[in-house]
């Protein structure tokens, strides 16, 4: 129906979300939840349920990278962050009706937060990818 009756006002929103999509596809900058301590090959089941959390956690499954940062809080760190922190896989997730999710993640890749800054509520970071030295 919207689409019938506010054709021009449809396409024009349409167009601005695939152009968000693609800024957010660009791995200049990751998302960061800043909760718990996640480790490379590690489960890390969330209970996501504050709104700035959703909408990184639906963004990050929209845009099909499936994955964001995890750090943990810290007053230490001019980020208010961790300065080293893990990505997470998203393996599953499930919406409940007033928007909570279950998700079922594995940690990946760990990283150095370079820069931080937000996006619309919730943290994003350039980051430099940590080398394991065998």
């Amino acid at each position: 129906m919207i689409k019938q009756l506010f054709k021009s006002d449809y396409e024009e929103r349409k167009r601005q979300y695939e152009e968000e999509l693609k800024d957010l596809r660009s791995e200049d900058e990751i998302p960061i939840f800043v909760c718990t301590l996640a480790l490379p090959n590690a489960p890390c089941p969330l209970h996501i349920y504050e709104p700035r959390y959703r909408l990184m956690l639906r963004r990050a499954i929209e845009t099909g990278s499936r994955q964001f940062g995890m750090c943990m809080y810290s007053e230490r760190t001019q980020y208010r962050f961790t300065e080293y922190g893990c990505m997470l896989e998203i393996r599953s997730y499930q919406f409940s009706r007033d928007g909570r999710a279950i998700v079922t993640s594995v940690g990946g890749r760990r990283f150095k937060v370079l820069k931080s800054s937000t996006k619309d509520g919730y943290n994003v970071a350039k980051v430099e990818w940590v080398r394991d030295e065998r």
